[in-house]
């Protein structure tokens, strides 16, 4: 079962969900949907707001779903409007494929909006519908998927074998191979100022470049007692906190890897990481002639920002996929202006 528990205080549990499958890996996206990958019979789509079971998608892949992605978050205006664009996700398993899904959202009120794919699932969420289609089956790996990252027009993907390989979200093409990124399984794979850090079964965390035409590593830190694994990182801040086979959640800074802390976690050792909610809050001073006071004020932000490295690294790989563009079409132009002219 899937237990659901009170994010501020994690004693208190709201509720438990029945899969009767292990599950692997989740991925919330708005408006109040859950995915759920399992270790058999695909992905369970959960309401999260009614508690409901809504489903599951079946025949995206032949083994469990280890890991899922998504990279087209929604914000306040176009949920409220119900003009929700098209959006796509990514599961991957151990049967050695990553598979992607389209999702349609229109209000349920809509009767001009319907999904055009003959296939999909379609299911009531709130007063939204959601249609659901398989699409591009990615095949090249040579072990299970265990991790994947999407950012701007590439999706990363982590294997068992070692590998971390880039995709074309457009095509499904694979764009590069990075073969022993590390010796053993790639399990973590994040966003971090503006590289992507990876951690492995090898214990090692490493920093990769993001842009250019190969990646390189940059950095790397093996932190101690994870020689078993280092098993997720979460970047928090100028820092960027890391578990693994040791009992202490070690904290490293982004600026120049050295330990910042340690905090004992779990015995014997710490298995994951999972940021549940984001907090901001700002103090404003106010000032009067009149009254000759000075007021402090807080406010907080509390909810699902996204993550700023995150923003400036898709750009970063957009810009250089329009400049590619943008050289290609300026050859062209001038081959075909020299073949005018030789005629």
């Amino acid at each position: 079962n899937v237990t659901v528990r009170e994010r501020d205080d994690a004693t208190k549990v709201r509720c438990e969900i029945p899969t009767n499958r292990f599950v692997w890996s989740m991925l919330h996206m708005e408006p109040h949907l859950m995915w759920m990958g399992q270790e058999a019979m695909g992905i369970s789509l959960f309401d999260t707001k009614r508690k409901e079971f809504k489903g599951s998608l079946l025949g995206g892949h032949t083994g469990g779903v280890t890991c899922l992605a998504s990279g087209d978050a929604l914000d306040g205006p176009e949920i409220e409007k119900g003009a929700i664009p098209r959006r796509r996700a990514w599961s991957g398993s151990n049967d050695f494929t990553i598979r992607q899904w389209s999702i349609e959202t229109w209000h349920i009120k809509d009767k001009d909006s319907a999904s055009t794919a003959k296939d999909a699932f379609v299911f009531d969420l709130g007063k939204f519908r959601v249609a659901i289609s398989k699409g591009l089956q990615m095949h090249g790996h040579k072990n299970g998927v265990r991790c994947l990252i999407r950012i701007g027009p590439t999706l990363w993907s982590g294997v068992d074998d070692g590998s971390i390989r880039l995709w074309c979200t457009v095509t499904g093409n694979c764009n590069e191979v990075v073969e022993k990124a590390h010796a053993g399984s790639v399990l973590k794979l994040a966003v971090v100022r503006s590289f992507i850090w990876s951690s492995g079964s090898d214990g090692f965390i490493r920093e990769w470049t993001l842009g250019g035409s190969e990646r390189q590593c940059v950095r790397e830190v093996a932190p101690v007692g994870f020689d078993k694994g280092a098993y997720n990182i979460v970047p928090l801040g100028h820092d960027v906190w890391t578990c693994g086979h040791h009992p202490n959640i070690q904290v490293f800074s982004q600026a120049d890897f050295f330990k910042t802390a340690e905090h004992p976690a779990h015995e014997p050792y710490v298995s994951n990481l999972l940021t549940v909610d984001r907090v901001e809050t700002k103090i404003v001073w106010s000032t009067s002639i009149g009254d000759k006071k000075l007021k402090v004020w807080r406010h907080t932000i509390r909810g699902s920002v996204p993550q700023v490295d995150e923003l400036k690294a898709a750009n970063r790989l957009f810009e250089e996929e329009e400049e590619v563009r943008a050289k290609r079409l300026d050859d062209f132009v001038k081959r075909t202006a020299m073949l005018v002219a030789a005629n």
